[in-house]
Order: structure tokens, then sequence, then C-alpha cells
């Protein structure tokens, strides 16, 4: 690419200038997947009108690929992206042979459980295609793990869930100008959505709604002067629901889609009932806050205790969250029979109890400083869970042999000298 930038590039630079400045952004955040060496793999550029304080970069070395992020000023933006578009792109020492070219760009109004807010993406392509040899984890001390560089392109570069298939915006930059959410949340309970609006809507937006068996609409709805909360009938045999917010201009400002009652999309201060807010907080899968476990025997399976006990301790050491026992690995509920099988009990609500207090005893007698855990033992529809609530705490957790453990991702991991180096300047020791 020449040094200096073509008219057609110079016209997507200021019409990204544009569309920053009228957001009010005032910081960016930087990704980049490189593979060893120095081949780019995937990027992103996005903004946020938060202010964050500029500190060092993140950077992750393993032995096939490097993981970068930069929190920097918005004013910065341009200098980044012309670097990156006229191969003259270092980073932190590292030369990277770059060739990107703009090829599009696009609307993303799809609201879901990655992304709570429209965004317009810009990508910009890689001219000349290689293709990538790392197949295998990427792991290394003090590091958070990815099970494949497919998973970090996901979970690191572009913060969504996790998925197989190929890397995802491979050979990309994409720079996302996120917008304004109008929708708040959708949820669907058996017979009836629900949907709340971040401010009441003006008549110039039409809510159009597609409920769907299988491949079939079996009917649709239109609906305008909409208020801050909405709520439509769900027919009988709706399998799937899709929803569109419509301006005037035609255009969608903003979709969703839920394929299952007892789900939801946006925001989690939606009013739910507790078997709803359970229901679809283990539906969403594991997450930095989130896991699940079978039902277990507490006497006598020591690697089960040991792996809730860790991650009681990665919880409380990173944001909290809440461990859900009687989940299995498929997402289905480990059933009755299972949690009879585990305890002395019976009765299933006395075997959910009887598991819950020997949990809870486990934590107490193995944390240092204790980790105080709210239990609640949940039936769904005759399926018993066991939600262990963790707070994130003020201090540093281990186990009684001085084991420290956080969270990163979907999984546990020992922290680095940084970590400890900032808790310590934090006064949170042990």
């Amino acid at each position: 690419m020449a040094s200096t930038l073509a008219q057609s590039l110079q016209s997507v630079l200021d019409e990204l200038s544009v569309g920053i400045t009228a957001n009010g952004y005032r910081s960016l955040n930087l990704r980049v997947l490189l593979e060893n060496p120095n081949k780019f793999v995937t990027g992103s550029l996005t903004f946020s009108e938060n202010s964050f304080r500029v500190s060092d970069p993140e950077i992750h070395k393993y032995n096939d690929a490097t993981l970068i992020s930069v929190v920097s000023d918005v004013e910065m933006w341009r200098d980044f992206l012309v670097r990156m578009l006229t191969d003259n792109f270092s980073l932190f020492g590292t030369e990277i042979p770059l060739s990107l070219a703009f090829s599009q760009s696009q609307p993303d109004t799809d609201l879901n459980s990655d992304i709570s807010s429209p965004r317009f993406a810009y990508h910009f392509d890689l001219n000349n295609r290689y293709y990538h040899q790392t197949r295998g984890t990427l792991m290394a001390i003090g590091r958070p793990p990815y099970a494949s560089i497919e998973d970090a392109s996901a979970r690191f570069v572009h913060q969504l869930k996790s998925r197989t298939g190929g890397i995802l915006h491979e050979g990309r930059l994409v720079v996302s100008l996120p917008t304004k959410p109008l929708i708040a949340s959708a949820e669907w309970i058996p017979g009836e959505l629900r949907i709340r609006f971040h401010e009441g809507l003006q008549p110039r937006y039409q809510l159009d709604i597609l409920f769907w068996t299988g491949a079939s609409v079996i009917e649709s709805q239109s609906h305008s002067s909409l208020g801050r909360d909405f709520t439509s009938a769900v027919p009988k045999r709706t399998t799937r629901i899709t929803a569109y917010l419509i301006r005037d201009d035609g255009n969608v400002a903003h979709s969703f889609e839920l394929r299952s009652p007892y789900t939801f999309v946006g925001e989690k201060t939606a009013t739910l009932s507790l078997e709803q807010l359970v229901r679809a907080d283990i539906a969403a899968g594991e997450s930095e806050i989130r896991e699940m476990k079978a039902f277990f025997n507490p006497d006598g399976n020591t690697e089960m205790k040991t792996r809730v006990l860790h991650t009681t301790i990665a919880f409380a050491n990173t944001q909290g969250g809440t461990i859900y026992i009687g989940v299995e690995d498929n997402g289905e509920f480990s059933g009755t029979p299972k949690l009879r099988g585990v305890s002395s009990k019976r009765v299933p609500s006395e075997c959910a109890k009887d598991i819950s207090k020997k949990l809870r005893k486990l934590i107490i007698e193995n944390t240092r400083p204790v980790v105080e855990v709210q239990a609640n033992e949940i039936c769904l529809s005759g399926d018993w869970v066991i939600a262990l609530s963790v707070g994130k705490s003020t201090e540093v957790v281990s186990t009684h042999r001085n084991v420290v453990v956080i969270r990163a991702g979907a999984s546990n991991r020992l922290p680095d000298p940084k970590w400890f180096e900032q808790r310590k300047a934090d006064n949170s020791w042990f």
C-alpha cells in the first residue's frame, strides 16, 4: 500500500471521524492476535464513551501466538489505524508486516448474549491471505488459557463467546462504533414475550415480531407507539421468536432472537422470577462469573470437591460468581435419580439441602479468609439445582495451603506476579 492514503480510504477515515465525534467516545481498545513471530491473525479496534485510565499494555505470549491489548485515549485512533494501513505498524518492539485494505462497512443490530448494543462495523482485510498453522491450545505460566487460536480470536480479540469452525474475522481488522441501545432486554417466559426499552420510543419506530415453528412463521405482529415496557402473547407451538425495531427510514435499528422459553437477551436487570433467572443464567453457559457441575457426593469425590473449592476461591478473587450444582456438561439437568444417588436422604428436597450444607461446610473450613457463600436449593419444574453464590472479596483468598486461584474466562488459573503486586498495592493481602 502506498504511504499516501488513497482518496477512497481517506473518505472512510473521514466517515469514521464523524461517527467517533458524534458518539462522544472517550477511549479506545486495540486488540490483536499474532501467530509467532509476527503474523497478523485478527484484530479489533473498539470505542467507548467511558474514560479509562491509560495503563501498560496487556501482552500474553505463548509458544505459538501472542495476544496484545492496548487501552488509549480516543485521540490516538487515527494514528493506530493509519499505521496499520500503511505497512508501518509496530507494537512494543514487534514489527508486524501488514497490508490492509478497506473492504466493507455494515450495521450489526443484533442483541444477543454477546452484544448488548448495536454497532456499526468497518472491515479492513489483508490483501495477501496467510493460512495460519497453529492448531494446539494456548497455555503458559501466568497466562489465561485458550483452547485454540479460534478460541483466542473470539474471546480475547473480539470479546465474544468461544466458538469452533474457524478463526473469527481471520485476516481482518474490525473497527466497531457502538451506538446507544434502544432495547434494554427481551425475555420469553411461557406464553408471554416481554420487552423493555431504555426509554419511551417516538412513533417513528415500529416493532415487528415473527413467531416460528421450525422453519415456518405461524404469526407475525407489528406494533407502534411503543412505551418503556411491552408485552405480547406467544402463540402455542412457538419454537423461536425474532423481532426487529424498524426506523421510519425502513432500516433496522435493533433486533434479537430468542430460541426457547426461559431465555432472555440484554441487561439482567429485567424483571425475572428466580426460576426464570436461573434457567436463563444456566442457558448462557459457563463464563467468568458462572460455572456448572453435575451432582456428586461431597463425602467421597475428592476431585469434584477440589474443583468446587478452587472455583469458589477464583470467583472471590475476581468478580464473584455462581456455581450451579446439578447441571451436566451438555447443559442438561442431572435429575432426581442422580441427586438421590449421591445423598443418604430419600426426599429430593432433603437431598439438595444435604449436599448444599456439606458444600458450604467444605468452603468455610478450607478457605482463608473464610468465604461466605449463599446457598439456594432451587426446584425447576421438578429438577433440583443448588446455586452457590460467591461475592467478590476485598482480600486475597486462598486455601489453607496457600493456593491462590483467579478466574480467567470460563477457567480457573494461577495468578501471575503482577496480579499479586496489584493486590498488595491495593492493600488486599493475606
